[in-house]
């Protein structure tokens, strides 16, 4: 191909990737996602109860000052009802809602046009009744009432959060760090947040009420406002349904639902391989010194496996069971999907930059937390893409042998290790039964991380 047929080839252009109504996917050891339809009402709201980024991101039907909420929290009949498919614990994409198409080479993301169209998620509109934390009673009386899983949104706290909704500081968090990454190039692919909604007082009194209904052990959410947040997602089909994935009809329907065209299925996983050195490289290039040391961008919540949010201390025997007792995919997995472009992170709350970025006095402690984050990038990024090549692979054949899936899993950490080692800042080397992987800073090239890592650490499921 000449480079005038180069220039004119038409770019590529991939559809979102979606699970469908009836998926109920695992998510964690003791919960499955059920992928469902659910209706929300529609509620206008003052203009300064919201805060907007990506002008014009939205389409055109939902470019007002809008909040949807579940109907329990809406006294007002007239209200619209929105038709939404529930994607997740309380995230849900509005049924027929137009695509806003991206060209990732805009973001830094491609070197040539590539076009992912995205979808508007809502993310804190409300959770199942089942999961809010409500009276059994209560709780049956509200899904009998309506047709579909009743939603809602209590004080109930998980984990810290407000149950169905976001907190306001998070929300906004969220928005500045989404509005900062998109005016600059950045190492990874995320779901731009283009607006969070606060809820209105009215809303919140109504929350308040339902809340008396929670028992009196629950621990409570006291910690301000609830907001809604709205952002553009190439995918629902999230990295850890294919590490959790049982059988193989299951690596098959989650194959089909990333895309039916063996083509974009086979690009998506090009893409996947290039991500895991993306990955490794927000380290390379985020790294650099401080007045109090040191500072990097965190991306996930892996730091839960090395210490308390804010706690000083090393919790070593958590680090030890991380390393050795951990045989899943997680803190990555969890919050990256996987759409025709690759992984996409969807969980702006935790990429920890500006003001939030991680900090390390000594470069001793600096390694030990980024050699954390190096195994975990390893471990679910080679357990997805394992199960994803297997699912490819059963497109075309009826089943697979142990040994034919071990081989395919060769193949994956092969094709990790030469990716890898395609970057100016990282060296990758397989020794026995461990690799050993390096790491230069870019900013603070007088340091470098040098860590091992065994097939132990990695969680391989094939020997």
């Amino acid at each position: 191909m000449n480079k005038k047929e180069k220039k004119l080839k038409k770019p590529l252009r991939f559809n979102p990737s979606f699970m469908k109504q009836g998926d109920s996917p695992r998510y964690r050891s003791s919960s499955v996602d059920h992928f469902q339809k659910v209706f929300l009402a529609q509620l206008p709201v003052p203009k300064n109860h919201v805060t907007s980024n990506m002008a014009n991101a939205l389409p055109r039907r939902f470019d007002e000052e809008t909040l949807w909420i579940p109907q329990i929290l809406c006294n007002n009949k007239e209200n619209a009802i929105v038709e939404c498919l529930k994607t997740g614990g309380r995230t849900y994409i509005p049924s027929n809602t137009p695509t806003i198409v991206l060209n990732l080479a805009d973001y830094g993301w491609a070197e040539q046009p590539l076009f992912q169209e995205c979808v508007m998620e809502l993310k804190g509109a409300g959770a199942l009744f089942s999961d809010a934390g409500l009276s059994n009673r209560y709780a049956k009386y509200f899904s009998s009432l309506h047709g579909t899983p009743a939603l809602c949104v209590t004080e109930l706290s998980d984990r810290g959060r407000p149950k169905g909704a976001q907190k306001e500081l998070i929300g906004k968090y969220t928005l500045a760090t989404s509005k900062k990454m998109f005016s600059r190039d950045i190492p990874i692919k995320i779901a731009p947040v283009v607006t969070i909604t606060k809820f209105p007082s009215e809303v919140v009194d109504t929350i308040a009420s339902l809340s008396t209904f929670l028992s009196s052990t629950e621990e409570r959410y006291d910690a301000g406002g609830f907001i809604q947040e709205v952002r553009l997602t190439p995918s629902t089909v999230r990295a850890i349904y294919f590490d959790k994935a049982r059988t193989d009809s299951e690596l098959r329907t989650l194959c089909s639902r990333v895309s039916e065209n063996a083509g974009v299925l086979r690009h998506a996983s090009n893409a996947l391989f290039t991500d895991v050195r993306k990955y490794l490289e927000v380290l390379c290039l985020t790294t650099r010194k401080t007045g109090a040391g040191y500072s990097w961008t965190r991306v996930g919540d892996i730091r839960l496996a090395w210490k308390k949010e804010d706690d000083d201390d090393w919790n070593e025997a958590e680090v030890a069971n991380y390393k050795y007792n951990h045989d899943f995919a997680w803190y990555l997995a969890k919050d990256i999907t996987i759409a025709g472009t690759g992984a996409w992170f969807v969980d702006m709350e935790s990429y920890f930059t500006g003001s939030k970025k991680d900090r390390s006095t000594l470069p001793n402690d600096l390694y030990k937390r980024q050699e954390i984050y190096v195994l975990c990038v390893l471990r679910d990024f080679t357990r997805v893409l394992t199960q994803f090549e297997i699912g490819r692979a059963l497109f075309e054949r009826k089943s697979l042998s142990y040994n034919q899936r071990s081989t395919i899993q060769d193949e994956v950490f092969e094709r990790v290790i030469a990716e890898c080692n395609k970057s100016n800042h990282i060296a990758v080397q397989r020794k026995h039964n461990n690799i050993v992987v390096n790491i230069g800073y870019e900013k603070t090239p007088s340091l470098e991380l040098s860590t091992t890592i065994s097939d132990r650490e990695l969680a391989k499921r094939f020997y």
